[in-house]
């Protein structure tokens, strides 16, 4: 009774930090033409977040449900509106990050660092137009700025959370910066009925330097981080099982400014280097990326147009020992051309299109292309939009193999995606709100069967839904929602795993002066998934968690999962209980 009490007095509130403020950053999307009224994107300021690893910050995004296997430092699962876990393209600065060694080419969001970001742009849909392969579901591009913010940010939590955060600018114009960051936690046993703690340590560094020579602004970033995680055998505890993760990334983005226009051009490489350690058995998994983007813009009072080039050549490499072998060693090319552009029709109505050809090494041609429209009449903006996206098979799915007879398939094709939307927004001093309806479908999907991958070409997945984000003032009341419906089906009409049709986040805060005090509201409602021990398909319940968070000042206390509520999520899963969390934060 009193949780349904709990629950009606703060219905449709979300997340400490409001989804709509955004901050200056240095990255190209903001030069290139691409009318973000035209469907649904979001931003998630990072100031003054106390978490860091990307799984937990999307929870603020109901649209973006993220899943991760237990405790903080597992693997995560990411569902953009209903599509697959390996449908959303993560970047960072506008550079995909993507790690090619995975079999299926899913990123684990639980091991992406952001402390050394200022914001998140979230772009729900396809977006293959500028992104190129595997942005089906949607984009998260990790966004940095210019010149950082000096800052120290520490926090003590349950479990023997400990985590440090240093960034710093310095020289005689701030052109230079450097970061620091520690996270590690005791954690608690991935096995539900364990007693094992299975905890994680991460370190990460940035260095950057921005400079203007001539006519050219430019900036160089380098982000390394390493992670250390145990893990858990599937059904028990597993005392001498770990997995190490070592990412880094490297960018050099410049924009000349010419007279009739600017040269953007991004040179960017990165490297995924895991291993996992399960007593005398040792699995390694390499991935290595180098990425070439120049791009021409034109721009006067009617047209915003870009047209570029891209290039990526891109290897996997991995070996699995033991009982289970697997392995693959392959690389490949792509390359493509593309053309956005935005034509201002009046000063309330803009139309916006772009076309894109890929060519890979392994399967040739693919066409992407998109189009849309807005209209603004006072504080409304009405927007719709077709756009299409596509994903590329990985190179375990074309070149695996394994010793239980798996063997992969050349042969595959990319999967398809055609997206349909229309929205209405909504924005002044005391309301800022969105919604939006759309249509998904994925042709061609790959799925195995036989000892093998294949595409599925009898039929379509289907992914229909609604987005609704709700904020707004009432004195010294901020209230936030963020709410999802989605209705995700397979081909045969199977309602696809691990995707409620229903999730909400919401919150509210009473802010005075120099404190505040919040609420917040998770909920996802009933869904499918697979049972951890018998591999049944087994229905999830609905569950609804509550946060607290004071500040004060440049303190912070937040109690995670105020009622204690312990779960598995996915089934066999340990997401543990009550989590109390002291933070600091100083900017100088």
């Amino acid at each position: 009774m009193s949780k349904l009490f709990f629950i009606l007095t703060i219905l449709f509130l979300n997340p400490l930090i409001a989804l709509e403020v955004t901050v200056p950053v240095n990255n190209w999307l903001n030069k290139i033409p691409e009318t973000y009224t035209m469907h649904t994107d979001s931003y998630i300021n990072l100031d003054s977040e106390s978490k860091s690893v990307l799984s937990d910050v999307l929870d603020k995004k109901s649209s973006f449900n993220a899943v991760r296997s237990g405790p903080e430092g597992q693997q995560t699962s990411l569902f953009t509106r209903g599509t697959n876990s390996n449908h959303t393209l993560i970047t960072i600065n506008g550079s995909a990050i993507t790690d090619h060694s995975t079999t299926n080419g899913l990123s684990d969001l639980g091991v992406i660092d952001t402390s050394y970001a200022t914001q998140l742009h979230l772009i729900d849909g396809p977006m293959s137009t500028l992104y190129g392969a595997n942005a089906i579901g949607g984009v998260i591009d990790i966004q940095t700025e210019k010149k950082i913010k000096n800052k120290i940010i520490s926090t003590i939590g349950s479990y023997g959370e400990k985590k440090l955060s240093i960034q710093k600018n310095f020289g005689e114009n701030k052109q230079y910066s450097l970061g620091l960051f520690l996270d590690q936690t005791n954690g608690i046993s991935v096995y539900p009925k364990g007693d094992e703690q299975d905890g994680y340590n991460l370190q990460g560094i940035n260095l950057g330097y921005n400079g203007f020579y001539n006519k050219t602004e430019y900036d160089l970033l380098f982000i390394g981080s390493s992670q250390e995680s145990d893990l858990d055998a599937s059904g028990a505890d597993d005392l001498d099982y770990i997995g190490k993760t070592n990412f880094n990334f490297f960018q050099f983005n410049s924009n000349t400014y010419l007279s009739n226009g600017i040269i953007n051009l991004i040179i960017d490489s990165n490297n995924w280097d895991r291993e996992y350690i399960n007593g005398s058995e040792i699995d390694n998994y390499y991935s290595q990326t180098f990425h070439v983007k120049p791009v021409y813009i034109f721009r006067n009072k009617k047209i915003n147009n870009a047209l570029g080039y891209d290039h990526l050549i891109y290897r996997a490499d991995f070996d699995n020992r033991g009982s289970y072998t697997s392995s693959v060693d392959k690389d490949s090319e792509q390359f493509g051309i593309f053309n956005n552009t935005d034509f201002k029709l009046n000063d309330k109505f803009t139309i916006s299109a772009g076309y894109r050809i890929d060519q890979n090494s392994h399967f040739g041609n693919q066409n992407t292309y998109r189009l849309g429209s807005a209209y603004r009449h006072n504080k409304f903006n009405f927007f719709n939009s077709f756009s299409t996206g596509y994903k590329n098979p990985t190179l375990y799915e074309m070149h695996g193999a394994d010793n239980y007879g798996y063997q992969g398939n050349p042969n595959l094709e990319p999967e398809i995606a055609y997206n349909s939307e229309i929205g209405l927004s909504f924005k002044n001093k005391k309301i800022n709100t969105e919604l939006s309806i759309y249509y998904t479908t994925i042709k061609d999907m790959i799925t195995y069967s036989n000892n093998t991958y294949s595409n599925d070409f009898g039929g379509s997945s289907k992914m229909q839904g609604v987005n609704l984000d709700l904020n707004f003032t009432i004195n010294n009341l901020n209230f936030i929602n963020s709410y999802a419906h989605v209705h995700a089906i397979n081909s045969s009409g199977t309602w696809l795993k691990r995707r409620p049709h229903d999730i909400l986040s919401s919150a509210i805060i009473y802010q005075r002066n120099i404190w505040s005090l919040g609420t917040e509201m998770s909920y996802y409602g009933k869904h499918s998934d697979t049972h951890s021990s018998n591999y049944s398909t087994i229905h999830v319940k609905e569950r609804t968690l509550f946060n607290l968070v004071y500040t004060y000042q440049d303190f912070s206390f937040e109690i995670d999962n105020i009622f204690n509520d312990t779960f598995e999520r996915p089934h066999g899963y340990n997401q543990g209980g009550r989590n109390l969390i002291l933070t600091y934060r100083l900017n100088f």
